[in-house]
């Protein structure tokens, strides 16, 4: 998608609602809403340009005001280092968010309910306290802009009587014509030269380290530590700078295409000069501008090496983020792809759901950099991309992982090594990726749910009560297909308990939490809820059971004492 958006295959609105998607960002949430930069002030018409090296809330609130929170936090935060006491409100920080939900709200205060405009603005009517206009709207926000402002005129209309629709520039005569003329402005070559600079401030590289804090970027959701979870946050794309567009590709009006040498239809040339600059060119019409003196001139601003420069530019930022050229797939990947190996189908589909458990762990700890990949890769896409990854960064993966990955996945291995083996191109997103070794250097057959779960020959770091607690799961469990959930019948739930309470005292806190949602669902249905207060009444006073009991089991024991 940064390869056709670079080559202005796509246009700007389409790329930035992928990024968006891709951020987690999506309509009918007013807290992961999808956000669109702002271009212009509406002074005039495809004139006074908004500053993308510049965040909006920076553009609204100025350099000084955002140096001296950001000065002041960091100050204070030297002061209360090594205390507990300490707020995430109250780290450095230059922006808060990019889209708060009172703006939200007063964006689509026009096509919003009243009661719901209390509830979130302001719990007192006041109409006036809106934006009249769309340019008191731009100079009020401190916020990115919302796709309907791009794409829906019905933005601009009020259904509510005391409330008149929002004011156009002078300049257009209807909603659609705005719309019309903003989305033009979106995607006009002004736009599209400076554009990879806001994506770098609101998805990429300008949103952490040094970059954020020269930028006057750094975010309040990215500094606080995951201190206090919330519904809402910003999530880092990209962590190089982001290609700029390929120039003379825009779509509006106020495009300025890159100059074409032309030949001018009186220019003297110099014997052979002509014929000579059409063979270098593949076209005759393509020599110099004038000739005069011998030299050949060549138009203002004409850049020869630009598109050169610009394809080198998105081959490191791909190379880079996601360890991969530009093209998704090439034609060997393909065949590659479509590559199978015969046998059973049982063996076939534990094999595979092998190599898929290898990815999804691998994921786990490549998350940032593998979304940077695309989306809807396939099982080999995805390998290829952790591959390459770890080859460019061993650390990637923890060291306490590196068994699991090289008995799931070989990671270790070269491309050709671990490549697919051959077979017929039908069903092969079914299929394995490579054969296991009859035997691996452990001495062990190729893995199997059995051997992953077995702690003497599982290459995960499980704990030694692990195998004990799924073998509690596997025997006396049953799922719930209606309610997607594990229970455990009336004629199990004695032997469940007694399981329990003697694994319990070999259980630390991780082991835990996998524990009391048992306990819990125990408790909470009426055939076995006298089993689970059994349990709880033999084991409460266990020093673990303590720190968790008021939280995750007083409901529970409530319910039950009433019950």
């Amino acid at each position: 998608m940064v390869d056709l958006s670079a080559f202005s295959v796509s246009s700007n609105y389409g790329y930035l609602m992928v990024l968006n998607r891709l951020a987690g960002r999506h309509v009918g949430d007013p807290n992961h809403y999808p956000i669109i930069p702002w271009v212009t002030s509406f002074a005039a018409p495809y004139a006074d340009w908004r500053d993308l090296s510049k965040t909006k809330f920076r553009l609204n609130k100025g350099d000084r005001q955002l140096d001296m929170t950001y000065e002041s936090l960091q100050s204070g935060q030297g002061h209360r280092e090594g205390r507990d006491d300490s707020s995430s409100a109250t780290r450095p920080h230059h922006v808060s968010q990019f889209l708060s939900d009172i703006t939200y709200y007063v964006y689509k205060a026009r096509r919003t309910p009243r009661d719901v405009l209390c509830r979130h603005v302001r719990s007192k009517w006041v109409p006036a306290e809106y934006p009249c206009s769309v340019q008191r709207l731009w100079e009020w926000t401190p916020d990115e802009c919302i796709p309907e402002f791009y794409s829906d005129a019905s933005i601009l209309r009020s259904l509510h009587d005391d409330l008149p629709d929002l004011e156009l520039p002078p300049w257009c005569r209807s909603a659609e014509e705005f719309v019309q003329y903003h989305r033009e402005a979106l995607e006009s070559e002004s736009v599209s030269r400076r554009l990879h600079h806001w994506i770098d401030l609101t998805f990429g590289y300008k949103l952490t380290g040094s970059a954020a804090v020269k930028a006057k970027n750094v975010c309040l959701h990215l500094v606080d530590q995951q201190s206090s979870m919330c519904n809402r946050g910003v999530l880092q794309l990209f962590s190089e700078p982001h290609p700029r567009r390929k120039p003379g590709c825009g779509w509006g009006r106020s495009q300025q295409q890159t100059p074409v040498l032309k030949r001018p239809p009186s220019a003297q040339t110099l014997g052979g000069a002509e014929s000579a600059v059409g063979t270098l060119t593949g076209d005759s019409d393509l020599v110099g501008h004038s000739v005069e003196n011998g030299l050949i001139t060549l138009p203002a601003g004409y850049k020869p090496l630009q598109e050169l420069e610009q394809l080198e530019t998105l081959y490191k930022f791909a190379t880079r983020s996601a360890h991969a050229s530009p093209e998704s797939v090439t034609q060997q990947e393909e065949e590659e792809e479509a590559a199978s190996s015969c046998g059973s189908a049982q063996e076939e589909a534990y094999l595979r759901d092998m190599q898929v458990i290898g990815c999804i762990t691998a994921e786990l700890f490549l998350g940032g950099k593998m979304r940077a990949a695309g989306e809807n890769l396939t099982l080999l896409q995805r390998y290829r991309v952790i591959k390459r990854l770890y080859s460019a960064d061993p650390q990637c993966i923890p060291r306490c992982m590196l068994e699991a990955m090289e008995v799931l996945l070989r990671i270790s291995e070269s491309p050709a090594a671990s490549s697919p083996s051959a077979a017929g191109a039908a069903g092969a997103e079914q299929r394995r990726l490579f054969d296991y070794d009859v035997v691996d250097d452990r001495g062990l057959p190729p893995p199997t749910p059995s051997l992953l779960l077995q702690s003497i020959t599982s290459p995960f770091p499980f704990p030694s009560y692990f195998g004990e607690l799924y073998s509690i799961v596997s025997d006396g469990g049953q799922f719930d297909a209606f309610d997607g959930r594990i229970y455990f019948p009336a004629e199990s739930a004695k032997s469940t308990c007694a399981r329990i309470a003697r694994l319990l005292p070999s259980v630390d806190s991780e082991g835990l939490e996998l524990l009391l949602p048992l306990v819990c669902q125990l408790m909470r249905r009426p055939d076995t809820c006298m089993y689970g207060g059994a349990f709880l009444t033999k084991t409460c006073r266990c020093s673990c059971m303590h720190t968790v009991l008021p939280s995750a089991l007083l409901s529970q024991t409530v319910i039950l004492y009433k019950t």
